[in-house]
């Protein structure tokens, strides 16, 4: 599997600095992008000088649908995707993967700082691990982290990259353990 992205995502790269040179009607439609075991990856849809993408994971479901290009940043130790930025109409958002190419946070950037909700999640098991707001860059606003039945483990807020007020604190079973205040 993590040949496969890696392999589509290689492909896509260089499709997508193609996809920024001029177009006319006559290349209007759609080119669908497989991994090796034939599992639709991308497809890119052309319409005039507009181009499209739509990403979708090994099952199948839409990653990131709609996306006008990507930028992989690559782990230099075995080459495979570390994030990857998505494109369209001026909005980015990141996908940061685990070694083991399953993702690891996924959410929106702005002038490349994190902006707005984020979400994590636990390596081999793929669960919601954490939420975290941020404005350009800082933690700002609502903080989660669950336990691994979904229950809150920690809930609290923050103002500028700073913990604030009451942070609240969760047995496994989601009874309240303790709080702290900022």
């Amino acid at each position: 599997m993590k040949k496969n992205i890696f392999l589509a995502v290689t492909s896509l790269l260089f499709l997508t600095a193609c996809a920024n040179q001029g177009h006319n009607t006559d290349n209007d439609g759609t080119v669908e992008f497989r991994s090796p075991k034939g599992d639709i990856v991308a497809i890119r849809t052309i319409k005039g000088s507009d181009t499209t993408w739509a990403f979708n994971n090994a099952l199948g479901e839409s990653l990131i649908p709609g996306t006008d290009s990507l930028w992989v940043i690559a782990d230099t130790t075995n080459g495979q995707p570390k994030e990857v930025i998505f494109f369209h109409k001026g909005q980015q958002t990141m996908l940061s993967f685990w070694d083991n190419m399953e993702r690891m946070a996924e959410g929106d950037l702005v002038d490349g700082l994190r902006h707005g909700r984020w979400t994590g999640y636990e390596r081999n098991t793929g669960r919601k691990q954490s939420e975290t707001d941020y404005s350009l860059g800082l933690e700002n606003g609502s903080y989660t982290v669950y336990n691994y039945n979904g229950t809150p483990r920690i809930v609290g807020q923050y103002v500028d990259g700073k913990e604030t007020g009451e942070w609240s604190f969760y047995d496994q079973d989601g009874n309240l353990a303790g709080t702290k205040q900022y």
